[in-house]
């Protein structure tokens, strides 16, 4: 409002003013303003759309270069356990353990112990041998206590642990192989000067060295370790404890860990599913028709995932007997939403684990492509983002346009209102002279 206006004519030109720019703008910004609310309500719809695409792509990412694991259950957890590697193949196997490796242990005689685990023990070569290997320890002057070689053992390559043990006011040297089974049995020797009863022909065996008894479908078999990975391909044994009884080892597909892939799936496909249906709803009377209703990005997006589980693969090979993962328990209902079934999918494994294998990770690496090419550089999605960005900045633009075009509409009305109320303030100078002149000559007149 300009405040000057009317103090010549003494008429309310400023609040004309302000009324007539109040009602050229508010036209102008109605429609700006809805331009913006739509715009910016699509937009937010688009960048919903996005995310519950982006977690359909991390899970179905999962599923790309897909192999199945196998899985082995045994009857006796405590007593056998299995592990399968890349080589395993599904089968079942009776375990019986017998003997369990154990690792020899070898202590200084204890009628001769030593008195001081500082003193000197001699010079020479205390010469070592376990599973094969044979280590000569130098022991020299200033560097032969029984504490110095129990430290050179233990710096060696040696597959040894060596302790100093005091026995009542003496020591001992207590040697525990590395290795289990027979293999791991220790042969010591000395020369020179070095003390004798160093040498394993002088010590006692606390604990004998024993390898693995066990059979495997009725056939014996010794190992060094209980664990054992070179009888059946594959698949690695550990043995816990002996048995009383048969264990049961069986390797078999893991559905289980296949079965939560594809229910991640599931998950975030019934989320997107559930989104466009609720972002593109139409209504008779358009009120609570959804923000993108008609949108050419969600049409396109619903047409490109909507059903898929459905299509034809052929997962790259024409004898594979399942063509979609329909095939192997994920069905789409009357809502448009996915489930999976267990049972179907643990039967078409059990018929048929490549081709599952193969349709799983063809489904991944197609789906993958396709969700993509929206959410991807490029993609649908961020084009559509892309346009309404552009959309909120032409409307910033427009906003800048109508102030302007408003405030040169106030400044060509202040003029004009201007010059106005000064011919109004000479017309009612004027309207005042001439009664005042006519007031004069009207008492003349009475006078004479």
């Amino acid at each position: 409002m300009i405040n000057s206006l009317g103090v010549g004519s003494g008429l309310d030109l400023g609040s004309l003013l302000d009324k007539l720019v109040a009602v050229e703008r508010q036209g102008a910004e109605r429609l700006l303003n809805s331009r913006q609310a739509r715009a910016e309500l699509r937009l937010s719809s688009i960048g919903s759309l996005r995310a519950t695409v982006d977690t359909l792509a991390a899970a179905v990412g999962g599923l790309k270069d897909f192999e199945l694991d196998l899985s082995v259950t045994s009857s006796d957890k405590e007593a056998v356990l299995g592990t399968a590697a890349e080589g395993a193949e599904p089968a079942s196997y009776l375990i019986e353990v017998v003997q369990l490796a154990r690792a020899q242990s070898l202590a200084s005689d204890d009628s001769t112990p030593f008195a001081d685990a500082d003193a000197a023990l001699g010079v020479g070569t205390l010469a070592i041998t376990i599973d094969g290997t044979t280590v000569n320890l130098a022991i020299a002057e200033g560097a032969n206590s029984l504490r110095d070689i129990r430290d050179a053992i233990n710096s060696s390559a040696l597959d040894i642990q060596a302790a100093v043990v005091q026995d009542g006011g003496a020591f001992r040297l207590l040697l525990s192989s590395g290795k289990s089974g027979t293999e791991g049995v220790m042969t010591l020797t000395v020369d020179g000067t070095l003390d004798a009863r160093l040498a394993s022909a002088a010590m006692v065996e606390t604990t004998e060295a024993e390898d693995a008894l066990f059979s495997v479908n009725g056939l014996d078999l010794v190992s060094s370790s209980n664990s054992i990975s070179d009888v059946l391909p594959g698949l690695t044994l550990d043995l816990k404890a002996p048995t009383t009884a048969p264990v049961t080892l069986a390797v078999g597909t893991s559905a289980d860990a296949l079965g939560e892939k594809l229910a991640r799936v599931v998950t975030a496909y019934n989320g997107l599913v559930n989104n466009m249906k609720k972002l593109g709803a139409a209504s008779p009377d358009g009120r609570t028709a959804g923000p993108l209703v008609g949108d050419a990005g969600l049409r396109s997006l619903q047409g490109s995932v909507l059903g898929i589980f459905g299509r034809n693969l052929g997962a790259g090979a024409t004898d594979n007997p399942f063509r979609n993962l329909a095939a192997i328990g994920i069905q789409t209902g009357l809502s448009g939403e996915a489930s999976l079934d267990m049972t179907k999918l643990r039967d078409a494994l059990a018929r048929d684990r490549d081709g599952v294998e193969a349709l799983v990770a063809a489904f991944g690496a197609s789906f993958s492509t396709t969700l993509d090419s929206f959410e991807g550089g490029g993609g649908v999605l961020g084009f559509r983002s892309d346009q309404l960005t552009a959309e909120l900045k032409r409307i910033r633009d427009d906003r800048e346009r109508l102030e302007r075009r408003l405030g040169a509409l106030e400044e060509r009305l202040s003029r004009r209102f201007s010059a106005l109320d000064s011919l109004v303030s000479r017309f009612q100078g004027t309207s005042t002279y001439l009664t005042q002149q006519l007031s004069s000559l009207d008492n003349l007149i009475k006078s004479t």
